[in-house]
């Protein structure tokens, strides 16, 4: 089961950590599947992150993850913007057949969603304000961020006038506690943003079983996809969308072009 919910292999950069495409691919008979979506991102023009996020939490849940262990942050701004086509719903193909808003359960809203509340569900530190992460050394950990992203950073609250940031640094630290404190057995990343492989390219090699999955490398662009005319709006990311579904431990080239830094940071 933990590879079929793994739902959008359409891969642009894969840095590993001692871990290989088989990974993932024995389910762990005494461990749970515990899973983090955040998309951070704000605004209209960036309905398909909020979208992709609540895609992702009805996949999670269609594959028997449990609701208690699946923690959703995004600012849930869009489904019921004032400008969304279709009030209180959001989609993620372009058919618009499926309100994926509908049964999606957020944990943080607002300016709740931050790179500080982001590391403390992760890390595990509960500090009253909501769901964290209580997995342990025997679970697997699923962590699914979408947002806009620079070199070494990712953005949170992004299309407001203060903006954070999340750096290379803060998800270092952070990896580090989770390892520390125990927190997986596995423990698998994907990221869409712009030059999202800058993020794990410097630091992959010091975890051991990680798996980070980015939609770029360290020097490209991520782009939007699913765009429908007639609401002037992109449904999707290319990551992001179901078009190239494929299970972690497939041949990746059978979705396309893969920049893969796993051979130099094997530990």
């Amino acid at each position: 089961m933990w590879l079929s919910f793994l739902f959008v292999v359409c891969l642009a950069s894969i840095v590993s950590s001692s871990v290989s495409p088989n990974f993932f691919q024995h389910p762990e008979d005494s461990g749970k599947i515990h899973a983090v979506i955040a998309a951070g991102s704000l605004g209209m023009w960036n309905y398909r992150h909020q979208a992709a996020a609540c895609h992702a939490y009805h996949v999670l849940r269609n594959h028997g993850v449990a609701e208690e262990n699946i923690i959703l942050m995004m600012p849930d701004d869009v489904a019921n913007h004032k400008n969304n086509p279709a009030p209180g719903k959001l989609y993620h193909n372009p058919a618009r057949d499926t309100d994926v808003y509908k049964g999606c359960k957020v944990d943080y809203r607002g300016a709740d969603v931050n790179p500080t509340t982001f590391m403390n569900v992760l890390t595990g530190n509960d500090v009253g304000e909501g769901p964290v992460l209580n997995s342990t050394k025997k679970d697997k950990v699923f962590v699914y961020f979408v947002d806009h992203g620079d070199h070494g950073t990712l953005g949170f609250q992004f299309n407001a006038t203060n903006f954070e940031v999340l750096t290379v640094q803060d998800l270092n630290n952070t990896l580090s506690e989770m390892t520390r404190k125990g927190m997986y057995k596995e423990l698998v990343f994907y990221v869409e943003a712009c030059f999202s492989g800058s993020m794990f390219q410097p630091i992959a090699s010091n975890f051991e079983n990680l798996y980070a999955v980015t939609s770029t490398n360290e020097a490209e662009f991520a782009f939007g996809d699913y765009c429908v005319a007639d609401w002037d709006l992109c449904l999707g990311d290319e990551f992001s969308i179901p078009g190239c579904q494929k299970p972690l431990y497939a041949k990746f080239d059978l979705c396309g072009r893969i920049t893969s830094a796993s051979r130099g940071f094997e530990v």
